[in-house]
């Protein structure tokens, strides 16, 4: 989640920040009055740490003089206590931008801290002094991540890991494990960001942390944008997008909204791509994130790009550009004011000798300043002209390659959407020429036959028999048919998930084939928990496990046995598994046998098919965020799989 991760990142530091702030004021003078009064170095220690502690970003310049007066009184004020006037030095440093010192200073309080030859006066003090040393690691992780050592941050964050976990600090460990994904995440490792995802997941479900559910929300629907599947991306997004309205957080609104909209372009859905970037734009823009405001540009740009609406793609381009001057400029100012804290804390400590030194100091300043301005405005004057030449150049060229790039990705799309008219315009031929039309063909004859008094009672009651079946064929034909049409009507129809209890619905599934198995002499078997729940629409849920258990019935050779099972899986997904002893399928059908072009067998009593039936289970399960797999040994039977949420 780029910047709203980072930040989640910071949000403890940003908390303890605030407290300070508020508290300032109402308690320095009681630390000062305190500090007066003070005989030995330990004590005036402590209060140098609070006073330090207190003016965090209010009065940072006082706050760095306190924790170095604190330093200055040596080892007197004690091992532990200088340690953490060492740590705080080296977080007034990271905010300051000097992460060099920073990282230098926490790492000095880092081996304090880890100082195995100190014997600690009680347990208290020694879980007080690892939880200190997994702060440490936790605040080096910060510095190294912002200065872009990924490695080194990863390291400190692993051993923070182990630290909270000893500690049972369930919090701080979600927040870390979230934090280890993020940095495989920008590696381009989405897979072992999941890992990571999941587990802080589990922990912040029972710690009821409804926001870090709704970060990991979006964390697991970029995981999925980044492998491609996008589908899954929305699905998760939507739920980060209800969790985020629920906690009326905006600025988690504003980035599912802009998450989504990334994924429907994808999918080429530009209607509801639009709508996403838009209203995730207003709200960035509303509330003045510009992170997000840079991103919602970026996106619709790239939608009406390709849309062809090259003007309004080009008015977003220039609106980042903008913006990115504005960041710019405001980047510039904390700079220089950054510039300016640290040349204060200098002038303070050497102001006594300045003093002495005034006239010749005054004067060589003043030349000194004439001269540095000289050169700062010859250099600015050079860096902005090359700046404007690279930009220009950089920017026709990304013109003219997002121009050939629009035009590849429309003709990829449109390649894709004629051979899948094609296939589409070959199954319903072969639908309507053969799996319809004999089989009613064949029915007009025997009604011609009927007609013409041509049969007795005997080959009457035979030829019933076979007009029944293939009555039913038509009728299961048909309903697929009818489905599969309605699902590629209906392509932006809504689903509706509910939590179902599957021993309920497979067991009126199984009822529904009784009578076509026990003319096979096959026996189905379920084996289903009782908590085994399965979130789904519940319409979908059925269709899929008819098709799955007529398919099973299908292709089983007559006496043998059909397995239904249902197990719920560690990570909250349940597993629906389909077991038959049949036919089997071949490894060069099974590779195809969710595409449109595939064509059913028929079955071990000569039962045909259309094949619709698989491809509209996978896109219904798809719809309901799961799986399907299918695995097959041919003689000896078919397994179909389907994995689900479990809630």
């Amino acid at each position: 989640m780029t910047c709203k991760k980072t930040a989640y990142f910071f949000l403890l530091i940003a908390m303890v920040v605030l407290v300070r702030h508020r508290v300032y004021g109402g308690e320095t003078d009681s630390l000062q009055t305190a500090l007066q009064s003070a005989t030995s170095d330990s004590v005036k220690g402590l209060i140098y740490l609070q006073l330090a502690k207190r003016a965090s970003l209010a009065e940072p310049v006082k706050g760095f003089e306190y924790l170095n007066k604190g330093l200055d009184l040596g080892a007197s004020v004690g091992r532990i206590v200088r340690a953490e006037l060492q740590m705080e030095l080296g977080n007034y440093q990271r905010l300051t931008g000097d992460y060099s010192n920073a990282i230098k200073n926490i790492l000095a309080a880092l081996a304090i801290f880890e100082d195995r030859k100190h014997t600690y006066a009680n347990n208290a003090e020694k879980i007080n002094v690892r939880r200190k040393t997994a702060n440490c690691y936790n605040n080096l992780a910060i510095a190294y991540f912002i200065s872009g050592k990924s490695d080194e941050a990863e390291q400190m964050l692993k051993k923070a890991l182990a630290l909270y976990e000893q500690l049972n600090d369930d919090s701080n460990v979600s927040t870390v494990l979230n934090n280890i994904g993020e940095l495989y995440q920008k590696r381009g490792n989405p897979k072992t960001a999941e890992e990571y995802y999941k587990k802080a997941y589990n922990i912040a479900l029972s710690q009821n942390d409804l926001h870090l559910q709704s970060v990991l929300m979006n964390n697991f629907g970029d995981t999925n944008y980044n492998l491609g599947k996008y589908s899954r991306a929305i699905y998760f997004q939507g739920r980060a997008l209800r969790m985020a309205n629920d906690l009326k957080d905006v600025e988690g609104i504003s980035y599912s909204y802009l998450a989504l909209a990334k994924a429907y372009h994808k999918l080429f859905n530009y209607d509801s791509a639009l709508y996403c970037g838009q209203r995730g734009l207003t709200l960035a823009k509303e509330n003045k994130i510009n992170y997000l405001i840079k991103d919602g540009l970026f996106i619709l740009k790239d939608i009406h790009f390709s849309e062809g609406d090259f003007e309004k793609a080009m008015r977003y381009a220039d609106s980042v550009i903008f913006l990115m001057d504005t960041i710019y400029t405001q980047d510039k100012n904390k700079l220089i004011n950054q510039s300016q804290l640290q040349y204060e804390l200098g002038r303070q400590q050497s102001q006594i000798e300045l003093l002495e030194k005034e006239s010749i100091i005054n004067n060589q300043k003043l030349v000194n300043a004439e001269l540095n301005k000289n050169i700062v405005y010859t250099i600015l004057a050079a860096v902005i002209i090359i700046a404007s030449m690279l930009f220009y150049y950089w920017r026709e060229r990304q013109i003219q390659n997002d121009k050939l790039s629009y035009k590849n990705q429309v003709l990829d799309a449109k390649n894709k959407e004629l051979k899948m008219l094609n296939d589409t315009k070959d199954k319903l031929f072969s639908i309507i020429s053969h799996d319809l039309r004999a089989p009613l063909s064949a029915l007009k004859n025997v009604l011609d036959l009927v007609d013409f008094n041509l049969l007795s009672p005997s080959d009457f009651t035979q030829l019933a028999t076979d007009v029944r079946k293939n009555l039913k064929n038509i009728l299961y034909t048909l309903n697929n048919l009818l489905e599969w049409s309605y699902s590629q009507i209906k392509t932006g129809d809504t689903i509706n998930p509910e939590v179902n209890d599957l021993k309920e619905i497979i067991q009126e599934t199984i009822f529904f084939y009784e009578e076509v198995a026990r003319q096979k002499e096959i026996d189905i078997i379920a084996n289903i928990s009782d908590k085994a729940l399965a979130k789904a629409d519940k319409n979908h849920l059925r269709f899929v496990l008819r098709n799955l258990l007529n398919n099973a019935i299908k292709f089983s050779y007559p006496r043998s046995e059909v397995l239904i099972e249902a197990v719920t899986l560690p990570d909250n997904r349940v597993e629906i598994a389909v077991k038959d002893k049949g036919a089997g399928i071949e490894d060069t059908v099974k590779e195809q046998l969710f595409s449109p072009s595939v064509r059913s067998a028929k079955g071990t009593a000569g039962e045909q098919g259309t094949g619709l039936g698989l491809l509209l289970c996978k896109d219904f399960i798809e719809k309901n965020g799961g799986e399907i797999s299918v695995d097959s040994e041919v003689g000896k039977g078919t397994t179909f799989k389907i994995i689900l949420w479990h809630q």
